[in-house]
């Protein structure tokens, strides 16, 4: 029996030191942890338009993107488009929404057009942009009619009253 007493011994200082390994590095871990926090919060200071610029500023990226764009590539159209709207940037976008719409005639391009055009006009007197506002919207119509039937249905009334968008940029 003598001799199981020293092992006892031995065992709880074994238990006792690794006990207080794990309370040494769980609070070294801790302080690690609050400093990663502060890290975090620091970068949340940051607004979204801060960290686009960062992006559009990129001209490496951008031009990569719209030369994709030119061959029709959707997928740069919306990452540029990303950048472009959370940098601030979203009257400039018009052009390639443009571009994209007329010659790939790609639906969320109109949507894009017309919105573009409905929500950062100034001059609601305005009768040409007002037109070509209206003609945009028709094209999304058309391409999609579920997308903006409320818009549509809201702007003329019915759906029986819809005209064409072709109808709609007659040049005399």
């Amino acid at each position: 029996m003598k001799e199981k007493r020293p092992k006892f011994k031995l065992a709880k200082k074994i238990i006792s030191n690794v006990l207080l390994l794990f309370i040494i590095t769980s609070c070294h871990n801790n302080d690690n942890k609050k400093s990663t926090n502060d890290k975090i919060a620091e970068d949340f200071s940051i607004s979204t338009p801060e960290l686009y610029l960062v992006d559009f500023k990129n001209q490496k990226l951008t031009d990569s993107l719209k030369s994709r764009i030119h061959k029709g590539d959707t997928i740069a159209y919306e990452k540029l488009k990303e950048i472009y709207y959370l940098s601030g940037y979203q009257r400039e976008f018009f052009l390639y929404s443009f571009y994209m719409s007329k010659n790939f005639k790609y639906s969320k391009a109109y949507g894009d057009c017309y919105s573009n055009l409905k929500y950062t006009q100034n001059d609601s007197s305005d009768i040409v942009l007002n037109k070509i506002t209206e003609y945009f919207l028709l094209k999304v119509y058309e391409i999609n009619p579920k997308s903006l039937e409320h818009l549509v249905i809201e702007f003329y009334g019915e759906k029986g009253n819809v005209p064409k968008s072709d109808s709609i940029l007659v040049i005399k």
